[in-house]
């Protein structure tokens, strides 16, 4: 997986991974929940006032 080869880290040691692309209000989240891994989206609305 990219987590392991890329950062050399371990995949299935209670971890949580923050991923963002190019598009910063987009996030990702995975989690090996010792079953399976869970992916999570999120997309923020960022509203500025001004």
């Amino acid at each position: 997986m990219i987590v392991a080869e890329n950062f050399g880290l371990e995949l299935y040691n209670n971890s949580l991974f923050l991923f963002c692309g190019s598009r910063n209000d987009r996030f990702k989240t995975l989690y090996w929940d010792n079953e399976g891994f869970i992916l999570l989206y999120k997309k923020e609305n960022f509203q500025f006032l001004g």
